[in-house]
């Protein structure tokens, strides 16, 4: 479910896969990866840098809800 709103964070902000790979420091296939659900090992740090390249940061709550 992360992996799917996240996809639709980056497409609402008309931001390309490899552009935030470039704005992140990762590779392209991390990205795609993650997005794909196939790889969901991703740190905190590294999520909320993604939240913040795509302007979603504040949006944390609603991606990660406390049970």
């Amino acid at each position: 479910m992360l992996s799917k709103r996240i996809k639709e964070y980056r497409l609402a902000a008309r931001i390309s896969p490899k552009e935030m790979a470039e704005k992140l420091g990762v590779g392209l296939a991390t990205i795609s990866h993650f997005e794909q659900g196939v790889n969901q090992n991703l740190t905190l740090n590294n999520l909320i840098s993604l939240l913040r390249v795509i302007g979603m940061e504040q949006r944390l709550n609603n991606l990660l809800p406390l049970f």
